[in-house]
């Protein structure tokens, strides 16, 4: 859908005619706002499919220990799960005695050291660089930008400063903000739209390499012998 946006808003002259020129600005601020969408959504899918590679490992307790696990990760697995089942889904009301059914579950959950996707998913909305860094401090990483740096900048054909990654990510995240809660597009050229389109796919593709790249050498320090 990023794509298509990019290639209608290409089809106008640059700069545009001032007749076209609300027609582009929609569309700059829509491949900003799509991008970012995209990005959460795929964090979110990221965090079910890391809690699932935790839970089919950690389900046979007699080749994997989970108390070799991180703190990190053993603490988000017991507050996430406790917190999903007493407070509910995000964005949903429901009184108290209607969570007791979760809270039993989310109990045997714990005890036999079941991970729950949807404890995790909850986590990954809005994410600038500290949400990004708490997801995957969750799963054992405190220093995800550092580690997935390399895998980026293979990707990206360049290597940036080091603080590209966190500045560029909080950056295009108030871009989105400002579009969605002002619909103020001031400063989005085409090549500003098109290069933090570009940057999201390979934050999103070095992500995907690296984060279960780590985790699975997490789960097999926890093999037992």
């Amino acid at each position: 859908m990023v794509n298509s946006l990019i290639l209608l808003e290409r089809g106008y002259s640059n700069p545009p005619r001032q007749a076209d020129l609300a027609n582009v600005k929609a569309l700059r601020g829509a491949i900003i706002v799509m991008a970012v969408g995209a990005f959460e959504a795929y964090l979110r899918d990221l965090m079910d499919d890391l809690s699932s590679m935790l839970a089919d490992h950690f389900r046979d307790h007699r080749r994997y220990d989970l108390d070799r696990l991180p703190d990190d990760i053993k603490v988000g697995f017991y507050f996430l799960t406790l917190e999903l089942a007493l407070k509910g889904p995000r964005y949903t009301q429901s009184r108290k005695i209607d969570r007791l059914d979760d809270i039993r579950k989310a109990c045997a959950n714990l005890v036999a050291g079941q991970f729950d996707g949807e404890a995790y998913k909850n986590t990954a909305g809005n994410p600038n660089s500290e949400v990004i860094k708490g997801l995957f401090t969750q799963f054992g990483d405190r220093n995800f930008f550092n580690g997935v740096r390399p895998e980026f900048d293979r990707r990206w054909g360049k290597e940036e400063a080091q603080a590209y990654l966190t500045l560029k990510v909080n950056e295009i995240l108030e871009y989105r903000h400002k579009i969605a809660h002002t619909a103020d597009v001031s400063g989005i050229t085409r090549q500003y739209a098109k290069e933090s389109a570009k940057f999201i796919k390979i934050l999103v593709e070095a992500t995907d390499v690296y984060s279960r790249r780590n985790l699975a050498s997490i789960i097999q320090a926890c093999q037992i012998p």
